[in-house]
């Protein structure tokens, strides 16, 4: 999981009829903006009939990350897009919620994000005692996380093998053809001139990665595992040209049912990967200048150098044609996560 820890304001915005001749909508749009909320708000009152208002919103530093904890912990929720079913006396929980997990990240985030742009120095070192107690929770939550990220792989599979070849389920599925993009060969550059793909390695990157070091597989779950395999091989292999994308499948109660579950099955899984993401920020603050801790985590620190793909087509126009290659157009398979259909 990457820490995105881009700064914003999170906002909870509600919708009222002016007019008083509707209900009050049980509904609330969480999202995020680099700019003021007022200025989003008007873009949202564009071409609707209703008042768009601000329930809340706070500044955070990992702005997107507190809105992807939201959404993926209460996807049962999702109406549409990023806005969810909310009574407005359940508001209040809700931004509490925010703030609270915004207020355990906070501290932390200048830290780490200088710590992703500082070389590691190649050494791991051995846990203190102390450290051993601290993070002797990883291991269990990591096994939950391994689980049930399964079982939102398997109900996706599920889904997939339900739809078939048509071009998807009402409010449940969607399956769609996308051009294939261009690619550039680079490694093929590469090996053919080594010399010349050298002098075009110019752009700067940290190359950041963090790992926990006990995460179980996926065969120590064998039911999971074995309905992993099952539905494998029941699932589709769909030829494009076959595909009838422009037919869709009747939803059915049983398709709901998977659809349900597989949504709970998210949701359950961001209150796991909220444990893990705070683990994280804590070992990452432990391991300060060292690239990781034994039997705990490895936090790898470097700096690289990118080829500058711009540059060299701009330079080297008629070679760089050589290595470019049209992809093949391809199948796309979605589940929504929402259920507008309730």
């Amino acid at each position: 999981m990457a820490l995105i820890l881009e700064p914003g304001n999170v906002y909870f915005l509600r919708m009222t009829d002016p007019s008083g001749r509707y209900e009050p909508f049980p509904f609330v749009k969480v999202g995020i903006t680099r700019h003021n909320v007022e200025d989003r708000i008007n873009d949202l009152k564009t071409g609707n009939p209703f008042e768009i208002v601000e329930h809340d919103s706070f500044a955070s530093k990992a702005a997107s990350l507190i809105e992807q904890f939201l959404h993926r912990r209460h996807a049962a929720r999702r109406v549409r897009l990023e806005w969810l079913r909310f009574e407005e006396d359940e508001l209040p929980a809700l931004v509490a919620e925010a703030r609270e997990y915004n207020e355990q990240l906070g501290p932390q985030i200048d830290f780490i994000r200088g710590l992703q742009e500082s070389p590691s120095n190649g050494q791991m070192r051995p846990a203190t005692e102390a450290e051993c107690a601290q993070f002797e929770g990883v291991p269990p939550v990591l096994r939950e996380f391994v689980e049930q990220t399964q079982r939102v792989q398997n109900a996706k599979a599920r889904l997939q093998v339900l739809t078939g070849a048509k071009g998807g389920i009402p409010g449940v599925t969607k399956q769609t053809r996308v051009k294939g993009s261009l690619k550039f060969d680079r490694k093929g550059l590469e090996a053919d001139h080594p010399e010349l793909h050298g002098e075009y390695l110019r752009v700067e990157r940290w190359n950041t990665r963090f790992s926990f070091l006990s995460k179980p597989r996926i065969t120590e779950f064998p039911e999971l595992h074995a309905e992993k395999k099952r539905v494998s091989e029941e699932l589709p292999d769909v030829e494009l040209e076959l595909a009838e994308l422009d037919s869709e499948i009747t939803r059915t109660a049983e398709i709901e049912a998977h659809h349900h579950d597989y949504i709970m099955a998210l949701a359950e899984n961001e209150g796991i990967k909220r444990s893990l993401q705070l683990f994280e920020f804590e070992l990452c603050l432990a391991v300060g200048e060292y690239e990781g801790i034994e039997g705990i985590c490895k936090f790898a620190r470097k700096l690289e150098h990118k080829f500058d793909r711009e540059a060299f087509e701009a330079e080297h126009a008629d070679l760089a044609s050589q290595y470019l290659h049209q992809e093949p157009d391809k199948l796309r398979f979605s589940v929504s996560k929402g259920r507008d259909y309730t």
